[in-house]
């Protein structure tokens, strides 16, 4: 139960602190089954979307009203089983991290704001792995569910208008 009240202390502590305005720098840390990026800046990073490309395989986090004091793209190689290389550059609108890594790791990172920043874990132990293949099949599995859904639906009161009559 430690566990649970050490995380809860982290998300109040990130809820609590001003939202970030300035990056600062950006680390990484390895652990057996996953690859942290430490995201620092002067509060919690709260406003950000992320978004992955499957060719070339690419984590993208983009960070929204955070500047940079760099105005040009720097790279941070990190040779990882879960991220080759880190880019990072800041936009006028936002500051943008690509994280370089293979098609099996797509599906398997997480954000968590902390007080001072950002914490992304790419393949975090206990995520199952998902191909980026097999996610848009089920995706695609999901859609014809739903609509077969809906026609049986449609049929279940369609029969029910017609007996009620």
């Amino acid at each position: 139960k430690m566990s649970e009240a050490k995380t809860v202390k982290a998300e109040t502590a990130a809820e609590e602190a001003p939202a970030a305005s300035v990056f600062q720098s950006i680390s990484t840390e390895k652990s057996e089954n996953s690859l942290a990026v430490l995201i620092k800046a002067d509060g919690a990073v709260r406003d950000y979307h992320s978004f992955a490309v499957e060719s070339p395989a690419r984590i993208v986090f983009d960070l929204f009203n955070l500047k940079s004091p760099e105005k040009k793209e720097h790279q941070l190689p990190v040779d990882s089983d879960w991220v080759k290389r880190i880019r990072y550059y800041g936009y006028p609108d936002r500051f943008r991290i690509v994280m370089e890594t293979s098609k099996d790791y797509l599906t398997t990172y997480s954000a968590t704001p902390v007080k001072d920043g950002l914490i992304i874990r790419v393949a975090t132990s206990g995520q199952t792995r998902i191909s980026f293949s097999g996610l848009m099949a089920f995706n695609r599995m999901l859609v014809v569910s739903v609509k077969l859904l809906n026609m049986a639906l449609s049929l279940i009161l369609g029969a029910q208008a017609f007996i009620s009559a």
